[in-house]
């Protein structure tokens, strides 16, 4: 709200329609959420969001998800990234309560960024939020390179040199997910 003072809310039933609702004034929840550090979010109001920020660097790759969530049924709660300057980078909406997010979302600059939990459908309940980064490294041809996902939607986005005319191949083993 831009100032402090009393604001009306105008209810206008459609084509005449008679009958009762209930309104529920909800406030925003807002904090901060660190790379690595889950984030517990607990909705317990119909219409009731959550804003967290943190802080991300130019060309930064991250991944923003939702686990554990006591939210029933396909897409019931939706997860949006927004930019510094306030557009919207991506979004995302889990359809089941066991996860889902954004995944390999790179920041255009260097800021404070912000992520909207927003519950669907006046569904309350809560959540957990996993800001994660990119795996990142170099693979050395001939040689194991060990790989650890920490986090859920973490992805590995790894380089090797290739040479014109190489043949290559790629082994994947030892898979324990």
């Amino acid at each position: 709200l831009p100032t402090d003072g009393i604001y009306t809310v105008l209810l206008q039933p459609l084509n005449g329609s008679t009958g009762s609702t209930n309104l529920v004034i909800s406030g925003e929840q807002s904090g901060t959420v660190a790379l690595g550090i889950p984030a517990s979010l607990v909705l317990p109001t119909p219409g009731q969001e959550d804003f967290l920020t943190f802080s991300g660097t130019a060309g930064q790759m991250i991944n923003a998800w939702l686990v554990n969530s006591t939210f029933g049924g396909c897409f019931p709660i939706s997860i949006t990234v927004i930019s510094p300057s306030g557009a919207k980078l991506g979004s995302g909406s889990p359809c089941d309560s066991s996860a889902g997010g954004i995944t390999g979302l790179t920041l255009p600059v260097t800021g404070t960024y912000t992520i909207i939990v927003e519950p669907n459908n006046g569904q309350t309940g809560t959540t957990n939020l996993i800001l994660s980064g990119e795996i990142t490294g170099a693979i050395t041809p001939g040689v194991s390179t060990p790989v650890t996902f920490n986090f859920p939607g973490q992805e590995a986005l790894l380089t090797f040199f290739g040479g014109t005319g190489q043949v290559t191949g790629l082994k994947i083993s030892g898979i324990n997910f």
